[in-house]
């Protein structure tokens, strides 16, 4: 795995047209298949939507978006390594482990 866990890279937008990145901040850990070349992550927007995880400057082990940024743990898909550019810094594992938790609620058995 060329990144780990919590780290923000920028990488494709599957829901914009055109070749515009954005950040993803990537959950998977070594036991994905094939982790050293694909990651399962999350998207980060500028637009506050309910169930989003506002992001605080403490929330970082390293670096910080330019603006104020929300984690959307609903919005998650497979991006592969040749698919990312710039790291843009690294959460903390706590805010990682909390939006893996709130993706859990949106998928486990009712």
């Amino acid at each position: 795995m060329k990144y780990q866990r919590g780290d923000v890279v920028w990488a494709v937008d599957p829901y914009r047209n055109g070749s515009n990145p954005r950040p993803w901040v990537l959950i998977s850990n070594r036991s994905l298949p094939y982790a050293d070349s694909e990651y399962i992550g999350m998207i980060l927007a500028t637009k506050s939507r309910p169930g989003g995880r506002r992001l605080t400057g403490s929330d970082w082990e390293y670096g910080q978006p330019p603006r104020t940024s929300y984690i959307s743990p609903w919005t998650v898909g497979t991006i592969k390594h040749d698919q990312t550019g710039t790291v843009q810094g690294r959460l903390t594992a706590s805010v990682v482990d909390e939006v893996v938790g709130e993706l859990a609620s949106y998928i486990e058995a009712e």
